[in-house]
């Protein structure tokens, strides 16, 4: 999926006169990154992303890491960004 330029443009024109609800900013994100994650191969992660899951992973075999089914993190997520 490839982003719509017309629709981001007309998201900043209409983010000069109200504030985008977050549903309406979920789905740009997810457009966007729609968009990115077609194509890999244009761009590189940053070395600190590389860096971050590293130390993920060790913390994660230490049992330093709460593991949770996907729909509560997401649950938990939105309470706390409310």
């Amino acid at each position: 999926m490839r982003v719509n330029a017309v629709r981001l443009c007309s998201f900043r024109e209409h983010r000069r006169t109200s504030p985008a609800p977050p549903e309406e900013k979920l789905k740009i994100i997810e457009t966007l990154w729609g968009d990115l994650a077609t194509d890999e191969a244009s761009f590189s992660s940053p070395i600190w992303h590389g860096d971050k899951l590293k130390s993920t992973e060790v913390e994660f075999a230490a049992g330093q890491i709460e593991v949770m089914a996907w729909a509560e993190a997401k649950k938990e997520l939105r309470q706390r960004f409310e």
